[in-house]
């Protein structure tokens, strides 16, 4: 459910979870999906003054 975009949140009131730390114990993020969700944000990382990075500065 992770890995198809259901939050954490609602996954750990499906399985019945009492808390999110329960949730993150089981829940195991792919490779994949954890490439997709930075590809989804590259555009939107900025540094400490508040510029956006570019995508080439970013190590790949």
């Amino acid at each position: 459910m992770i890995n198809n975009g259901v939050p954490q949140h609602i996954v750990q009131r499906y399985l019945g979870h009492e808390s999110p730390t329960m949730t993150a114990t089981y829940a195991y993020i792919f490779d994949k999906t954890l490439k997709n969700e930075f590809i989804k944000f590259k555009d939107k990382i900025v540094d400490v003054t508040g510029k956006t990075i570019s995508q080439d500065a970013i190590v790949q």
